[in-house]
């Protein structure tokens, strides 16, 4: 008989730029079948084989194929098939074969090698208290298939926690090897290469009108590359950059406050900032837009866009349920004057 095939290979724990489908026909005198010119059929059955964990009516019914279906041979259903089992992601080869054929009714067999599944995996590079939490944040199963996505998902994930911690150059690879204790298991290893933290080179704020006559002011120097740095101040000499407690430029004199930058920290500050604009009567304002890009291996910098809205006032203040005091009595203990810049952290 003559057996037609097609292959859909991967390596496993890789992500695959391009996929290939290889042909292959294993020929036999029984049958005579020229596969260089389409035939149709009717197809009379579906088996699977090679599955070990999977069922294998749910894969049947992700193929689409049915029982009586008109189908070429090759065609455009087969290779739908097989696109729509390598999209599940679960398989490391997908063959699809003819096993026979009666009058003009094909049988079709669709051989599925499932994915490698986790054994266990470890971390080298890093403390034993980074492991234990990224053990829980990485969401690893033991017996759960290890897909592409998989992989990245743990990667990604590995990299956003060092981030945060100021390990902005963190290096993470990824490597695996068979268990030979279980068959089709793999153990993974993330080796993680925090490299040093990097520090800040450059901070600016920028705004609609937030800047006095849409001026720069106090402009700095730094030795570390001569580049100029910038902060700016309101009407109101609002000095926003210097509410950044913890997110600071590298300096020679800066001894006691750390220019590294810590994720946590920078999204704290910029709270301090909407705090400020409050404080000064601009309610309203908020961040709109901010940008942490790199200026060199261990430097980055940080941009904010600020908008803070209108400029709110305090007008009428009215007592209600006052009998102990008079109105005026607590008007003058509460300090606060009609006209006065609005600020809620006063009331």
């Amino acid at each position: 008989m003559i057996k037609w095939t097609i292959i859909f290979l991967a390596a496993v724990g890789f992500i695959i730029p391009s996929q290939t489908i290889f042909c292959q026909i294993v020929s036999s005198e029984s049958i005579d079948v020229d596969y260089a010119i389409p035939h149709t059929y009717e197809l009379g059955g579906i088996t699977i084989s090679g599955l070990k964990y999977l069922d294998e009516n749910i894969l049947i019914n992700i193929t689409g194929l049915q029982v009586g279906d008109t189908i070429s041979v090759p065609g455009e259903k087969i290779t739908s098939t097989l696109k729509k089992l390598w999209e599940q992601g679960l398989f490391s080869e997908i063959k699809i074969s003819i096993t026979k054929i009666l009058n003009n009714t094909v049988f079709l067999d669709i051989y599925l090698q499932e994915r490698p599944r986790l054994s266990k995996f470890s971390f080298t590079g890093i403390s034993k208290g980074d492991a234990d939490d990224l053990r829980d944040k990485i969401k690893l199963i033991k017996g759960n298939q290890i897909t592409e996505n998989t992989l990245l998902n743990a990667k990604n994930t590995i990299r956003s926690f060092f981030v945060d911690k100021g390990y902005y150059n963190v290096d993470v690879n990824i490597s695996q090897k068979d268990d030979s204790t279980i068959a089709n298991h793999i153990i993974l290893f993330f080796d993680i290469n925090k490299n040093e933290k990097v520090k800040i080179s450059n901070i600016q704020l920028f705004g609609n009108d937030i800047v006095d006559n849409k001026k720069m002011i106090n402009s700095e120097t730094t030795s570390l590359n001569k580049t100029k740095f910038l902060f700016f101040r309101t009407s109101e000499n609002i000095r926003l950059r210097s509410k950044m407690k913890d997110t600071k430029i590298k300096h020679w004199y800066r001894i006691f406050k750390t220019s590294r930058f810590i994720n946590d920290k920078y999204k704290d500050d910029q709270k301090k900032i909407i705090a400020e604009l409050n404080e000064h009567g601009y309610r309203d304002a908020i961040i709109t837009m901010d940008s942490v890009y790199s200026t060199g291996r261990k430097t980055l910098g940080i941009k904010l866009w600020v908008d803070h809205g209108r400029k709110y006032y305090f007008r009428n203040i009215s007592w209600v349920g006052n009998t102990k005091y008079t109105s005026d009595t607590l008007s003058q203990f509460l300090g606060i004057k009609s006209g006065d810049i609005y600020d809620q952290s006063l009331l």
